[in-house]
């Protein structure tokens, strides 16, 4: 058909949401993150919301059990915000 576009490609970005290749970058920037605001994360709890959005997984590694615990009294909301600020300073965030 005259004038009909045909698609020569589709790129799908799924690596870490439905394909775990063994990047282990984004891992790091987690631990790293997480530590510069005192708080010591571990290889294994960053990778269990591995694929999610960064905010979301931010907040799913704040509200383990676990790092909870260590923040009683601090709302998770103040942390997660005090966590993204530097993370949308770096644009590791988008």
């Amino acid at each position: 058909m005259k004038g009909d576009k045909i698609i020569e490609a589709v790129i799908f970005d799924w690596a870490g949401t439905t394909v775990d290749y063994g990047c282990f970058a984004p891992v790091q920037a987690f631990i790293e993150t997480f530590k510069n605001e005192g708080i010591e994360v571990s290889f294994d709890e960053v990778r269990q919301p591995m694929g999610a959005l960064k905010r979301d997984h931010i907040r799913a590694l704040l509200e383990m059990p676990r790092i909870t615990n260590l923040f009683e009294n601090v709302p998770i909301e103040l942390l997660l915000s005090k966590i993204l600020m530097p993370c949308w300073q770096f644009s590791l965030i988008n």
